[in-house]
């Protein structure tokens, strides 16, 4: 069961990032700068990884349910780090990494 979970949860997560960023750059108007989209999208993506954290944590009852507050952390870091495509990677892996955390651990 938590092989499945593991397997359904990111691209859950990532299709929940990616609608949520859709809908976000939908409402941008012209006086918004990158910066503000940017942060914007860093927020998203850490939500969106707490959300998945939250589910995995009312499905299997474990006690990780504040797993999702380390991408909180996580994310208001990387908002005031320069933008990179290491930082980006580092950041999808550990979003990945709170997400299984939060199914495997019991």
């Amino acid at each position: 069961m938590k092989i499945l979970a593991t397997i359904l949860s990111y691209p859950s997560f990532y299709l929940l990032y990616w609608v949520s960023r859709y809908i976000y750059l939908s409402t941008v108007d012209s006086s918004t700068t990158v910066e503000d989209i940017v942060s914007a999208e860093w927020v998203i993506a850490g939500s969106s990884c707490g959300l998945v954290c939250f589910v995995n944590y009312l499905v299997f009852d474990s006690s990780s349910v504040f797993i999702g507050a380390i991408m909180v952390f996580i994310t208001s870091a990387a908002i005031y780090m320069p933008y990179s495509l290491g930082l980006v990677v580092v950041y999808n892996i550990s979003c990945l990494g709170c997400i299984t955390y939060s199914i495997w651990k019991k």
